[in-house]
């Protein structure tokens, strides 16, 4: 069955996290809890958006990509750069790495800085928090 979880925080933050049908290869619970989760990588700058996915029963694997839209703060993002900069990362565990490369094959970001969103296909069920590199 398909799902679809959307988050607003009031601060012009926005989740939104759709899973297709066959998401799960049996009946899941998903769980969502938000906030960064883990300290900010060096050389990055935190955009405002993190969140976690967990899945009940745990651990269990995504068997197709979920797709996850962003809506970020211009006033957040603006004084850290460029916004087609901005990087969805996932927490491994022991640290954050970009969440593109971890589908097969990458998945790729659809940027539309014009609106604020940025959409990516992520195919994990963990910790996941938007960045800004510093210039």
């Amino acid at each position: 069955m398909e799902y679809t979880y959307s988050h607003s925080d009031g601060l012009s933050h926005s989740i939104m996290v759709h899973f297709p049908a066959g998401a799960f290869d049996q009946q899941t619970d998903v769980q969502f809890s938000v906030g960064q989760g883990a300290p900010t990588p060096d050389g990055f700058a935190y955009a405002g958006i993190g969140f976690q996915m967990y899945s009940v029963p745990e651990a269990l694997p995504l068997e197709k990509p979920v797709l996850v839209t962003l809506r970020y703060n211009p006033a957040e993002v603006d004084p850290l750069g460029d916004e087609n900069r901005l990087v969805l990362m996932v927490w491994n565990g022991e640290a954050w790495e970009e969440a593109a490369p971890n589908c097969a094959p990458a998945s790729v970001y659809a940027r539309q800085p014009e609106e604020d969103t940025l959409q990516l296909a992520v195919c994990g069920m963990e910790g996941y928090a938007l960045f800004a590199p510093l210039r």
